[in-house]
């Protein structure tokens, strides 16, 4: 699989489904053993269908829907870490599903709602959305972040490859569980 292929199944393009089901015919074996990466491409791929993208490029109008997630989550009085139990996802996604960084699967809305009962359906409808992410210079001053940034710096070749070791050489995918998983 090329470069360009590989990117497309990343991205979830409607592209790739084509590509995986031949992959999966040719290499089996490769599939077995990586057999979590590829669960997680086809429930990217396959699961939710193709999804629309988020056109928020105006940081004012992203942040105006964060703010008001925060608030809705802020008047209940509740956490993260309860909102990601009654999701059935770790707290780590659904602060990233709130910062508009992570798409909202459609099966979790409804649940979603339920929960923050005040949300718009226009925000709802927005988290569905694949993001537009981006980085935010001016978090790389926030001294918890900037101490993550040190800790991958000092530490990151040893989690590469204590990662190589565990699941193959590649990129991982983004959780922070698959390194919790390496490094305990």
């Amino acid at each position: 699989m090329g470069r360009s292929q590989t990117m497309n199944v990343a991205n979830g393009m409607k592209a790739a489904i084509p590509l995986i089901r031949q992959s999966r015919a040719l290499l089996p074996g490769a599939f077995q053993k990586h057999s979590w990466r590829c669960s997680l491409l086809a429930s990217r791929c396959f699961g939710s269908g193709v999804r629309e993208p988020s056109f928020l490029q105006d940081r004012n109008e992203k942040d105006d829907i964060i703010t008001t997630l925060m608030d809705a989550k802020k008047r209940q009085g509740l956490t993260f870490d309860s909102i990601a139990h009654e999701l059935g996802y770790t707290n780590a996604f659904t602060a990233q599903l709130f910062l508009l960084q992570a798409p909202l699967p459609a099966s979790a809305a409804p649940k979603l709602q339920e929960i923050l009962p005040s949300l718009p359906p226009s925000v709802i409808e927005e988290m569905q959305k694949t993001p537009n992410r981006r980085f935010d210079v001016d978090i790389v001053q926030e001294p918890s972040v900037y101490r993550l940034m040190e800790a991958v710096q000092h530490y990151g070749e040893g989690f590469k490859i204590l990662l190589n070791e565990k699941f193959g050489d590649g990129i991982m995918v983004g959780t922070l569980h698959a390194l919790r998983r390496v490094v305990t």
